[in-house]
């Protein structure tokens, strides 16, 4: 399985690419410091992808915090890019992982976490269902540019057995996904 990255501009009602070797950021700061220097003060949309797997959208406006989503946060924790994935702030607002049991209902994710401390087992019945699709971060991030926050929750878990889907759908609505298609 292999990686995809691209740092998408929006223009009006189409897209450009950058040019930016995304593949060697270590955190998220790193990540947000790379679009800012390829799109000077405006808007970048950076499309990360594991085959298969995962994806997310990151987006930097400006000097604004960055807004992250992804369909499945625990395998991009895991992946090349976990320092992008690795600041817990990030996922105060941790969609259905809460649902899935994977963050506490008191706290945000990582509240009570504590690296050098194994993780407690978990028993069968308080396991995740398999059901729920562990996506995490702001539903909203392509709100303004034509899919809402429940659509976006919708396409991911419609069609949580295939990211690379899910991301087409993604970019059809937005209108990015010819762009995508030729930077594969």
């Amino acid at each position: 399985m292999s990686y995809f990255t691209a740092l998408l501009v929006p223009g009006g009602r189409s897209w450009s690419s950058r040019d930016a070797d995304l593949m060697e950021v270590d955190s998220l700061e790193e990540l947000v410091d790379t679009v800012r220097e390829q799109v000077d003060g405006g808007t970048g949309l950076v499309v990360l992808e594991r085959e298969d797997e995962w994806f997310a959208l990151v987006r930097v406006d400006g000097d604004d915090d960055a807004r992250v989503f992804v369909s499945d946060l625990p395998a991009a924790r895991a992946s090349t890019f976990s320092g992008v994935f690795a600041d817990p702030d990030v996922w105060s607002d941790a969609g259905s992982l809460r649902a899935a049991g994977l963050v506490p209902d008191d706290d945000g994710f990582g509240g009570g976490y504590d690296e050098d401390e194994p993780a407690a087992p978990v028993s069968e019945e308080d396991a995740p269902k398999v059901t729920e699709v562990p996506w995490a971060g702001d539903l909203s991030v392509l709100e303004d540019m034509g899919i809402g926050g429940e659509a976006l929750k919708q396409v991911v878990e419609d069609d949580a057995d295939d990211p690379a889907r899910a991301l087409t759908e993604i970019g059809e609505r937005v209108g990015f996904l010819d762009l995508l298609e030729t930077l594969r």
